[in-house]
């Protein structure tokens, strides 16, 4: 059974390589498990070298003021990617977007997408919308996972 998001994503979408890259806590490597399990299944290509990249993600932590310290100095020194690379797109997930996603789509106007913690299983739409609209794209960031009785 194909997926609505899988049916969605244009053939000239399905190609775009990314490179995602985890930090903070083990719950971080799972969740960026999934999203990368996800985006392949989805026809997106995976990269290990950021440069390569199309899209670029961050699946941030935001547990201490100095894990949000590095996500964001991270988010940063990628961006540089957009500029020198081939990144077209950034994407921040993870607890640093779902615990400040307002101040982030501001300060971080190199930000072209955010999605919460919660929200993980959506990347692929995401990622989709980026590239069918303009502006910062948020998906659902008040999402809670739902999980079998």
């Amino acid at each position: 059974m194909t997926s609505p998001i899988a049916e969605s994503v244009s053939p000239s979408h399905e190609k775009k390589r990314i490179y995602l890259e985890t930090l903070g806590c083990a719950k971080n490597r799972v969740d960026s498990e999934i999203m990368l399990a996800s985006l392949q299944t989805h026809g997106y290509e995976l990269t290990m070298k950021p440069e390569a990249a199309e899209v670029i993600i961050v699946n941030t932590c935001a547990f201490l003021t100095e894990a949000s310290e590095e996500s964001i100095n991270r988010i940063l020194e990628l961006s540089d990617f957009k500029s020198k690379g081939n990144c077209e797109k950034l994407v921040a997930t993870g607890c640093l977007t779902q615990r400040y996603q307002d101040s982030l789509a501001k300060q971080i106007p190199e930000l072209d997408g955010l999605l919460g913690s919660n929200g993980f299983e959506q990347i692929p739409e995401l990622v989709h919308s980026m590239y069918e609209g303009s502006g910062q794209s948020q998906l659902n960031l008040q999402h809670k996972p739902h999980y079998k009785q």
